[in-house]
């Protein structure tokens, strides 16, 4: 009687215990099966919130990108990628703040010099996609040529000029900032029209350097050009600080805040003993001349010098256009023996009296 008892109660409890089970798996394919659904209509309905209105190329070689946030609530365009659009080959990619209300039309500027170094020429078309803080991406596919388009870029010298007495004794680098290209040239009659070629080095995303800390023989120069340049990360939306550090010590320089639509700032550092042509015994700092120079989108450049030293004469040009002998457009000179700087708190800030806008 016992075992009689017992095979229905068993029975009975397995039946209910798999009819348990198949509830829990049933309900946990609706949540996910609803949660699936719920999260593609969500996503449908964010990324149209984004779109990417066209692509145009501005005078300086740079892109600006516009779009527009078509939906109804704010967003932040915080990342940027571009793409070879046949192969998927990330090409560039970079962090951006841009905030844009509903219905707003806002844009990106990629400064020429970032351009640069994107190589188009074997593309058909180049895929821009942007991004959101909240994932919200925009994608704007176009034809590679907007990359190649021709441009003239504006090319920078600085010329020093060693003797008071014999003109002829100087030379000068005339340099493109956007691939870091340059030529030296020398003045006296004995070296006549032959450049001294070159790629300066062009410091991106850092905030501290050292050139050398001791003076070093010419043979053993920790660069190959008179000139260094380096990328303001902040692009002059933020106040930034950059160290300098060499033989002479560290030299802090502020770069403040500046107003307008920025494409590129940036700082030239150069060693005005770098010749070789008449190679001195030894270098040193590479900031005989420390000046700042501000690209704006609608073609003007704002000219500010740090610091400016030595016993060489300092003449500093914008937009040569003709490079032996030197023409473009003049903007200052340092005289003979001249010490030129601003501290402030042990910073080196802009000198007022040697701020310059200039649209070549």
């Amino acid at each position: 009687m016992l075992r009689e008892g017992v095979t229905p109660v068993v029975a009975l409890l397995l039946l209910i215990m798999v009819t348990i089970g198949i509830s829990v798996v049933f309900y946990t394919w609706i949540s996910s099966a609803s949660t699936s659904l719920t999260k593609q209509g969500v996503d449908s309905n964010v990324r149209t919130s984004l779109k990417s209105e066209g692509v145009e190329k501005l005078p300086s070689g740079g892109l600006r990108i516009y779009v527009r946030n078509i939906g109804e609530t704010t967003v932040i365009v915080d990342k940027i990628y571009i793409y070879d659009s046949m192969r998927s080959r990330l090409l560039f990619t970079e962090s951006y703040y841009l905030k844009l209300d509903p219905r707003e039309l806002g844009y990106i500027t990629i400064p020429a010099i970032k351009v640069a170094q994107i190589n188009a020429e074997k593309m058909k078309g180049v895929k821009i996609i942007l991004s959101t803080k909240t994932g919200v991406s925009s994608s704007y596919t176009t034809l590679s040529e907007i990359m190649k388009l021709p441009y003239k870029p504006t090319l920078i010298a600085l010329r020093a000029y060693r003797s008071n007495i014999d003109p002829s004794q100087n030379h000068w680098v005339v340099f493109n900032y956007n691939s870091g290209d340059y030529r030296l040239y020398e003045g006296s009659e004995d070296h006549p029209n032959e450049p001294y070629k070159g790629i300066a080095p062009i410091l991106e995303n850092i905030d501290e350097y050292t050139i050398t800390n001791t003076w070093v023989p010419w043979s053993q120069r920790p660069v190959d050009s008179p000139i260094i340049i380096v990328i303001n990360p902040k692009y002059g939306q933020e106040d930034w600080v950059f160290t300098w550090h060499d033989p002479h010590g560290t030299f802090r320089f502020y770069l403040q805040k500046l107003l307008g639509d920025i494409e590129i700032d940036f700082l030239v550092f150069w060693e005005d003993l770098f010749n070789p042509f008449k190679p001195p015994g030894s270098v040193d700092d590479w900031k005989d001349h420390v000046v700042r120079v501000t690209v704006f989108t609608n073609g003007t450049y704002r000219i500010a010098v740090f610091m400016a030293k030595g016993g060489y004469s300092h003449e500093f040009y914008l937009n040569v256009t003709k490079e032996t002998p030197l023409e473009g457009i003049f903007i200052y000179t340092k005289p003979f023996g001249a010490y030129w700087f601003n501290v402030i708190g042990g910073y080196y800030y802009e000198m007022p009296d040697k701020i310059y806008y200039v649209t070549p």
